[in-house]
């Protein structure tokens, strides 16, 4: 028998709590609130409701649109209500929802939109906010097109599941190209234009059906363009502009310095590079990528990879001859170029991109000389410490753990934040100025018979645009580092070697083209004088950014360009900042080399962003501050001893 006497207490908490409470006065509201809430609920139901999680809807102005391949929702139906908490997407597109598509969960504000697939993996789903009008358009097995009416205007989103060892679907994409469709989804395709380590049928498939559909055509003054001819002849004589001489100031001393750097070198006679060896050209023939696409001299890397190894002798002659010249052969100077749309079926000339397909043979030569100017690099330790990006043991990833630690140190302080500013700069491979970057050469001592050679693989270079059948004329190359060469991004890191030192008095991170700029509070200001005092640095640190540019004939994309102030405080007054008294905007969250930042430098696991300045701890990544911790434990307490007073 149970001998011990009942003792009933009321379930409620005694506000004696909230005096014995040693928080500050916030937070002690903050109790008092929850605990009339609690004693004054009517029922459990009732305060349930009124606890009840309401889905935040997005406040952006453009559509979001998450796509998620959750490889069978049954078991991850928790992970689905975490994505939308926190990233509040308009249009949620679910891939590989396998057997619980017949039996979809209920998620507030949002509707269902489904098509099952052909085997227990298949399927896919859409959740769409209910504040838009959405109907199906079509759908098959593993695909469904949805039309979203915004305002006057119908967007069409696919989603596709395309299982292993089959082919897309390609006769429902041409079906609505007209319609300029988005299609999203697993497509289980691998290409290596797509960094993938080799190719698929899927992938090959998807990629050849790409090229051919890219777009159909351009926009000229508000007029489509569809002939082929017109459009080859168009775009070359946009490409010629785009890549005429740039024009120098013969009275700045920088390019006055550039030109007659440019001139010693022309200047100088032919010198002989040393010898190739055979070893060299096997090394990089064994290399090469087995591409189908052809060149500019109709050939192709495929048939290179496929000559017997008898050739490379040959080739490895013809390699010394253009050594011993110190030049490299005229012909394989041709670049062959391909559009593609970066927006619709008819982009105007810049919203194109770009793909340079250079000959293949010429790249066996570029990559041996490439391998000796990184050999004299690493001997001369031609490296700066904010560089990152093109070089051995330099990555993308020490890039930006270094920016994230510089930033978290820095407002670790209390009152002192940091100004960071995002620079992009507009066609930077492009717009390589072949004297600024002889100049750079020489600074660098570089050795006289590879400045040689790289002068004279610069020089004469031409191109010509295809598109379908048709070919532009050819037309000379003035500025620019070639697309798809080795040596491009190498003399592209040199070319911007000296960045850094037009910023001496703040922190510079640079990977490629890819410039931040951080401007940190003084330790000894408070807030509002340390915001002035970044002000004021911004201000000249501006000004640096515009004579490089200016300089270097590198100009700075201000549209593109952002500025984000990080802080720990809970609002601050951001300072104005112009370049060439073009207002900079401010951004709260930015994508910094694939990793997204905000304004309170947090970071998560697993691809979720935390919640505040310390490290993220816990599986969604959040973190507690102190007075909802006293709080949490207060009423823990109080409760404890409610349960210890009935059952004992």
């Amino acid at each position: 028998m149970f001998n011990k006497d009942f003792k009933y207490c009321e379930p409620t908490l005694n506000y004696d709590i909230i005096n014995q409470f040693d928080g500050n006065e916030k937070d002690k509201n903050l109790l008092r609130t929850m605990c009339s809430e609690w004693n004054d609920k009517v029922c459990v139901s009732v305060l349930s409701n009124n606890w009840r999680k309401v889905r935040l809807s997005s406040t952006s102005e453009n559509l979001s649109i998450l796509l998620w391949n959750c490889e069978c929702l049954h078991t991850h139906t928790s992970d689905l209500d975490l994505l939308l908490s926190l990233y509040c997407p308009h249009v949620c597109i679910l891939t590989g929802v396998g057997k619980q598509i017949r039996r979809l969960p209920y998620v507030p504000n949002y509707k269902w939109f489904s098509k099952e697939g052909n085997n227990s993996f298949g399927g896919v789903a859409c959740l769409i906010q209910n504040e838009f009008t959405t109907t199906i358009s079509d759908e098959s097995e593993n695909f469904l097109l949805l039309k979203i009416e915004l305002g006057n205007e119908n967007i069409y989103i696919g989603a596709v599941y395309i299982p292993p060892n089959h082919t897309p679907p390609l006769y429902l994409f041409d079906k609505h190209k007209e319609n300029d469709i988005y299609i999203f989804g697993d497509f289980n395709a691998k290409h290596e234009s797509w960094q993938c380590e080799k190719n698929n049928v899927s992938g090959n498939i998807l990629k050849e059906w790409m090229e051919e559909n890219g777009f159909e055509g351009i926009t000229v003054e508000n007029k489509t363009v569809k002939d082929n001819q017109k459009i080859v002849s168009r775009l070359a004589e946009y490409y010629e502009k785009h890549f005429s001489k740039p024009i120098f100031n013969s009275k700045s001393p920088f390019h006055m310095e550039c030109i007659e750097a440019y001139e010693r070198i022309e200047k100088n006679v032919k010198i002989p590079m040393e010898k190739i060896k055979l070893e060299e050209v096997i090394e990089q023939w064994k290399g090469l990528k087995s591409k189908k696409s052809l060149d500019s001299t109709d050939t192709s890397a495929q048939l290179l990879k496929n000559l017997p190894q008898e050739y490379l002798y040959r080739i490895t002659t013809l390699f010394n001859k253009c050594a011993d010249e110190g030049e490299f052969f005229e012909r394989e100077k041709i670049e062959k170029w391909i559009c593609l749309s970066k927006e619709g079926a008819f982009p105007t000339e810049d919203r194109l991109r770009s793909i340079s397909l250079l000959p293949n043979l010429s790249k066996i030569f570029e990559k041996i000389v490439a391998k000796r100017i990184e050999k004299w690099c690493k001997d001369q330790g031609v490296y700066v410490d904010e560089q990152s990006g093109f070089t051995a043991n330099r990555r993308l990833q020490t890039r930006i753990v270094a920016m994230i630690e510089d930033l978290r140190l820095t407002i670790a302080a209390p009152n002192r934040p940091a100004l960071t500013i995002f620079v992009d700069f507009l066609t930077a491979f492009d717009r390589m100025w072949y004297p600024a970057l002889m100049r750079a050469l020489e600074r660098l001592d570089m050795p006289i018979e590879l400045r040689k050679w790289i002068y004279n693989w610069l020089q004469n270079r031409k191109m010509f645009i295809s598109h379908g059948d048709m070919k532009s004329k050819i037309f000379s190359i003035s500025v620019g580092a070639p697309q798809g060469s080795v040596l491009a991004a190498l003399l592209f890191r040199l070319h911007v070697f000296f960045l850094p030192s037009y910023f001496p008095e703040i922190n510079c991170h640079l990977f490629a083209d890819d410039l931040t700029m951080v401007i940190k509070g003084a330790l000894e200001k408070k807030l509002s004088d340390n915001l002035i005092y970044i002000q004021n640095q911004a201000k000249i640190v501006l000004q640096s950014l515009e004579k490089f540019a200016y300089d270097h004939n590198l100009p700075v994309n201000t549209k593109k360009t952002k500025a984000m102030l990080i802080h720990s405080t809970v609002a601050v007054e951001k300072p104005d900042l112009f370049y060439k008294n073009v207002k900079i905007e401010y951004v709260k969250t930015y994508k910094f080399l694939g990793v997204e930042i905000g304004t309170k430098l947090g970071l998560g696991y697993g691809g979720f962003p935390a919640y505040s300045l310390e490290y993220p701890t816990g599986s969604g990544g959040r973190n507690v501050r102190p007075g909802q911790t006293k709080i949490v434990t207060t009423i823990y307490v109080s409760h404890v001893a409610f349960v210890a007073s009935v059952f004992f």
